[in-house]
């Protein structure tokens, strides 16, 4: 590898990020008199890139011990492992031994190593001796004699942005709206998508029968089920009015609802966010498993339990948010099914609706 540089002076003005990549990559044919040092190849240590840069750090990516900080991704592109033992890591050209490498730090094949720029390498062997400039700067990876490996010059970054070689090892630097530490580069972008809106369509049964647990299943047969628009229930505003039985003194405890969201492909979904509308207690299951419990007792719910909390004044009416584990969800048809618990079989009323967004990160189109 023969490479020359071009040194940019950072100042408080943002580089463009056109310029910088056209120069942090230049035919070694160049004129390179004034172009600063230069990057050579041929040393003992092999070939491992800068792959990915992150300077302003405000939360999306952390390391172990919960404290942002922006880091330097390194990218083995050999077919064996490399020691880097006797390497270091610095941001300044004219000081390249900055940060020595741990002797028994190694990188895989095609694999990743993470280094986390907070200033603080005395804690950890993945925390580097200094911090990156978020302003524009340089990053490099010297061999044993401080010659350089790779050097790599880059703009001045948004907050959580990254500088990354997309694809890895490649020539080519983006700047990307989300960071990839310790795994393979991509352009991605957040995403969200409501799967479930206030007010849909469920099916629901509140004809006194204890259904077991069956119902809950995606199987569950519930084309008998009538239908109707969220917020289901009774003694209040909702929109479908249930039936409670003949006795108002003594009502059916619970009732049962279900209802379907299509998802094409749910690998992108890191979080899942359910809001819940409940008078008196509910659980939810998403595709046949308990998801979430609220104003419930512990242990297996039936018909004849009763909440342990009552709903009252704003609460009847609050669209409460929970969190749930995404690795339930399926590709295709999903269901989500409830059952809801008064707290007395002479409370006044029961209400429940749900909403449920999906957040997570795609490729961008």
């Amino acid at each position: 590898m023969h490479v020359a540089l071009l040194i940019i002076a950072c100042s408080g003005t943002a580089t463009d990020s056109a310029t910088v990549d056209s120069l942090i990559h230049q035919d070694s044919a160049a004129d390179t008199q004034d172009s600063g040092p230069e990057v050579v190849g041929g040393f003992e240590l092999p070939t491992v890139l800068v792959n990915e840069i992150l300077t302003r750090n405000t939360g999306s990516s952390e390391p172990a011990w919960g404290e942002p900080a922006g880091w330097i991704e390194l990218y083995n592109p050999n077919d064996e492992a490399v020691s880097l033992g006797d390497a270091s890591l610095s941001n300044d050209w004219l000081e390249p031994g900055l940060h020595d490498v741990h002797d028994d730090v190694v990188i895989e094949p095609g694999g990743y190593l993470v280094f986390w720029a907070d200033g603080e390498a005395t804690v950890g062997p993945d925390r580097l001796d200094f911090v990156l400039d978020p302003d524009g700067g340089a990053v490099g990876l010297f061999d044993h004699d401080e010659e350089a490996v790779d050097w790599v010059l880059y703009p001045s970054l948004g907050d959580d942005v990254a500088y990354a070689r997309l694809p890895d090892g490649a020539e080519a630097w983006s700047q990307v709206a989300i960071g990839t530490p310790g795994g393979a580069n991509a352009d991605l972008v957040r995403r969200s998508e409501v799967v479930l809106e206030a007010g849909s369509v469920w099916a629901y049964h509140d004809q006194g029968l204890d259904l077991g647990t069956a119902w809950r299943e995606p199987a569950y047969d519930d084309a008998a089920w009538p239908r109707g628009v969220g917020p289901l229930g009774y003694g209040d505003s909702q929109v479908t009015v249930l039936d409670y039985g003949d006795d108002s003194s003594n009502k059916r405890p619970t009732a049962y609802f279900r209802t379907t969201f299509e998802l094409d492909d749910p690998s992108w979904v890191t979080s899942v966010t359910a809001g819940v509308q409940r008078d008196d207690g509910a659980a939810l299951y998403l595709n046949g498993t308990e998801v979430l419990r609220t104003a419930l007792p512990d242990g297996e719910l039936s018909y004849d339990t009763l909440a342990n909390k009552t709903a009252s004044s704003t609460d009847e009416t609050t669209y409460f948010s929970y969190e749930v584990d995404p690795v339930w969800l399926v590709a295709g048809t999903n269901v989500l099914a409830a059952e809801v618990h008064q707290v007395a079989r002479t409370s006044s009323d029961l209400a429940f609706d749900a909403t449920l967004e999906l957040v997570g990160l795609s490729e961008r189109e």
